[in-house]
Parts: structure tokens; C-alpha cells; sequence
């Protein structure tokens, strides 16, 4: 989500910017300089049809099956980004230790690791807007919070709500 740094995009040059929400696009289409898209959030086109992703929603399938009482995943953000104060329990999936991403191999081996993590509740509450959206991808019920910013609803409101059923903001 995209406020500020006037200096910034009025001497920007040869730039291409795809925008997530409505408020970031109407407010850089100002700047003639740069070309400016309103987009889908690129994480909702990844394909869970690839080798290392097949299964991943089987799992989510299968605990939702093997767990009447709802396993409840809360992922809430640790930082000023966060409007949750008090929401301390839980996990923030970005404090776990991850192999440098040099490699695909290990961009993959996150992604996976990411989304099988999150396949093991039958739902998710989070204020992180790729926690929603791998839930969202998978199937799990996700109740989404906004940020400190409105980068949360935006993104729902442009990308989010008509694209994923599961997904309750």
C-alpha cells in the first residue's frame, strides 16, 4: 500500500508499479512519470498443481475430517504493523528459520513448509496478508484483521473477498 514519498515517484523514471489495491493505483496514476497497474496480489495466481505443492490440500482436507473441534491456527503479527496488541498467543509464522532463498530449491522448500504448516488447522485467524492468502488457497476458513495501515483491507477489498470463499475479513 502505497502513501507518501512524493520526492520519490515525482523523479522516478522507467518505472512499472502493479498496485494491489484501488487507494495505491488512484494515487500513483497522479505521477505521469510511471506507468501504474492495478493487480491481483501475485501470491493468489501461485499454482498448487506443481510437483512439491501436490498434497498440501489433502491435508487440510483430512484435518478438517479427523477434527470435529476446529483447530485454530492464530498467526498474528509481533510488530507496530499489528492492531492487535493484546493478540500475543499464537504463532508469527516469520519468526521460524528459514534456509536462505538463493536457491529454488529453497524458495520451494519454504513455501511448502509454509502452507503444510498452515493445512494442519482447520482455521486460521491472522493479521499477515499471505497467512490469509496461503489459508485462502488451501481452503481453510481464515477470519483476516486489518494492519496499522489499511494495507489488509484494501488488498481484501480489491483482490481478496470475490476470489476466495473461505476468506472473512
Amino acid at each position: 500500500t502505497v502513501r507518501g514519498h512524493e520526492d520519490f515517484w515525482a523523479t522516478a523514471s522507467n518505472l512499472t508499479v502493479f498496485c494491489r489495491d484501488i487507494c495505491s493505483f488512484e494515487y500513483l496514476r497522479n505521477f505521469k512519470n510511471i506507468e501504474v497497474f492495478l493487480s491481483d496480489d501475485m501470491a493468489t495466481r501461485m499454482s498448487l498443481n506443481l510437483d512439491p505443492f501436490l498434497g498440501i490440500k489433502d491435508i487440510a482436507l483430512a484435518v478438517k475430517k479427523e477434527f470435529p473441534e476446529p483447530r485454530i491456527l492464530n498467526a498474528f503479527r509481533k510488530d507496530g504493523e499489528s492492531l492487535l496488541k493484546y493478540q500475543r498467543e499464537g504463532i508469527d509464522l516469520s519468526d521460524y528459520p528459514m534456509a536462505d532463498l538463493k536457491s529454488v530449491a529453497s524458495i520451494y522448500a519454504k513455501a511448502v513448509f509454509f502452507l503444510t504448516v498452515i493445512a494442519n488447522y482447520s482455521m486460521v485467524k491472522t493479521d499477515r496478508l499471505h497467512v490469509a492468502i496461503g489459508a485462502s488457497l488451501i481452503g481453510v476458513e481464515t477470519k483476516f484483521y486489518d494492519n496499522s495501515y489499511g494495507k489488509n483491507k484494501a488488498v481484501y477489498e480489491n483482490t481478496l473477498r470475490d476470489k476466495f470463499p473461505t476468506l472473512h475479513f
